[in-house]
């Protein structure tokens, strides 16, 4: 393993607090950006509509019409079926009244039940477009699956979210720590690993608020129709990625000969059964569920979470 991903294995929650500490640690992780996962073992860097365990309800989202298995990884389907769901999503609270970002993309073609204009474009494109990636923000925090990954600017709240939801079969307690930092200063100088941060708008979520949250996403291009069914013809029909992250992020860095000048990625695991020292610590210290989900579902969260603890 090179300096560009790095991987440590600590063992009790101090250790972790420790870790992540900027008070603690010397500044180690300034720059970065984190994300908690509660079992490494069934959770990748991989979002959530590329995930094989996501796809029904990814397709029902999109309105139904699931293709055959040896379809479903065409990303022709995969696109459509992403476009879909975020074109519903927007229509649906549209037509409640809820507030959503404009897009122009969806707005002209919202009564259309098909989008068209999409299916009938003669260009290739970058998938997300710029202008669906605050929608699919939006979706993506209401439990939609999207092609954007959930980070947070707090490595405390990364901590807690790697051990509020533990399962108890087994596996690791992870944190995983993106160097946001080097890898856009990289980028202004040509060096491009590819992913792209997203800082949504906060007034318009008090979640992603308290958890000082932002999202990553690696775009890929995506074949005009025409092209796509050349491709097809010719028994080359181009395949979904689903490819995680750091994986992504690694292969880039070595074509680009940078693998071994900055770290760029960090994992963090520590043994599911630090779960519930973690937590505890967290809410002690006020980095319980009532601090990350303002209101009333925070307050319960929090109350269970303590339950759980004493039990």
């Amino acid at each position: 393993m090179t300096n560009f991903i790095k991987e440590i294995t600590l063992n009790s929650a101090e250790e972790i607090l420790s870790e992540l500490s900027p008070w603690l640690n010397g500044g180690k992780y300034k720059g970065y950006i984190f994300r908690g996962h509660s079992n490494d073992q069934e959770f990748t860097l991989i979002p959530s509509s590329l995930r094989y365990d996501q796809r029904e309800k990814l397709w029902d989202a999109a309105g139904g019409g699931m293709p055959e298995d040896d379809q479903i990884d065409w990303v022709h389907w995969q696109v459509y079926a992403e476009l879909s769901t975020l074109r519903r999503f927007y229509k649906f609270s549209n037509m409640r009244g809820l507030k959503v970002p404009t897009s122009a993309r969806i707005m002209n073609f919202l009564a259309d039940d098909i989008d068209f204009a999409f299916i009938m474009r003669s260009e290739n494109i970058k998938w997300l477009p710029d202008d669906l990636i605050e929608i699919a923000a939006l979706a993506q925090h209401y439990g939609l699956p999207t092609r954007l990954l959930d980070w947070t600017f707090d490595p405390i709240v990364a901590a807690y979210f790697s051990a509020a939801s533990h399962k108890e079969h087994g596996g690791s307690l992870s944190i995983w720590c993106l160097n946001r930092s080097a890898i856009t200063t990289n980028r202004a100088i040509g060096r491009d690993l590819g992913v792209r941060f997203i800082i949504p708008h906060y007034a318009d979520n008090s979640n992603i608020a308290a958890q000082s949250g932002l999202f990553t996403h690696f775009p890929i291009d995506v074949l005009a129709p025409m092209d796509d069914a050349l491709q097809f013809m010719n028994g080359n029909n181009p395949k979904t990625d689903r490819t995680p992250l750091d994986v992504l992020l690694a292969d880039r860095a070595k074509r680009i000969n940078i693998d071994n000048e900055f770290n760029a990625i960090t994992k963090i695991s520590a043994p599911f059964s630090l779960a519930r020292d973690l937590v505890k610590v967290l809410i002690d210290f006020n980095y319980g569920a009532s601090k990350l989900f303002p209101g009333y579902e925070g307050v319960v969260r929090e109350m269970i979470d303590i339950g759980k603890i004493y039990s």
